[in-house]
């Protein structure tokens, strides 16, 4: 939208080759908690520089338990009308991308009543999703 205050979505896009291409077109996001809605009217207050993430760790089971973990990532900031404020963590890989929510607030006891992030991949995106089957064992 125009203005610094509205709903929130995020738009994935990816460059190959110096070519840009749309991922995912529209993700919506949102989450109600018990006590406030993180929805609607929120506000943007800043977008942190970006920082790149290199994290070495163990895995107790697997092919190899010394793995690594390398990604771009931005923490961006929104304020709701009741001034609480909420974080969208985005880490963008090469192979993929990862966001999570973070409320700023260390006390206090809150639960999540509703999750209100969804989106549509377009049919033409490539990807690898193997056919439902719902007793797991198609061929």
């Amino acid at each position: 939208q125009n203005t610094n205050v509205g709903e929130w979505c995020l738009k994935v896009n990816y460059i190959n080759n110096d070519k840009t291409s749309e991922a995912i077109p529209r993700i919506d996001l949102g989450l109600l908690r018990n006590d406030q809605e993180f929805s609607k009217e929120l506000k943007f207050l800043k977008a942190d520089k970006p920082l790149r993430i290199n994290e070495q760790y163990i895995m107790l089971l697997g092919k190899r338990t010394e793995c690594s973990n390398s990604a771009n990532q931005i923490i961006v900031n929104f304020e709701n009308l009741n001034k609480s404020k909420l974080n969208l963590i985005i880490r963008a890989y090469n192979d993929g991308l990862t966001f999570r929510y973070e409320f700023s607030e260390k006390e206090g006891t809150f639960i999540i009543k509703d999750e209100l992030t969804s989106y549509n991949i377009p049919s033409s995106t490539k990807r690898l999703i193997e056919k439902w089957d719902m007793s797991n064992e198609a061929p």
